[in-house]
């Protein structure tokens, strides 16, 4: 038998899925700096100035999860 979601149901489960995000939005920030670091972002050995750091920064912060997992595990 079928029945309607309540509106405390309804609420926890808004809830939870925003939590969710926020918790992948934090993910995604935490790679990154990863990719970063260990010099995938372009290619390897490519970041000697500071300026290009934050030039590859700018676009990384654009990509998704998805996108960003495959930049880290691509090399």
């Amino acid at each position: 038998m079928k029945r309607q979601i309540t509106a405390d149901e309804l609420g926890y489960l808004y809830n939870r899925i925003g939590a969710s995000i926020w918790h992948l939005q934090h993910v995604e920030n935490a790679l990154v700096p990863y990719i970063i670091i260990k010099g995938i972002a372009k290619a390897l050995n490519t970041l000697d100035e500071a300026t290009a750091a934050l030039q590859h920064e700018t676009e990384l912060n654009k990509l998704t999860l998805g996108q960003l997992i495959g930049r880290a595990t691509n090399r």
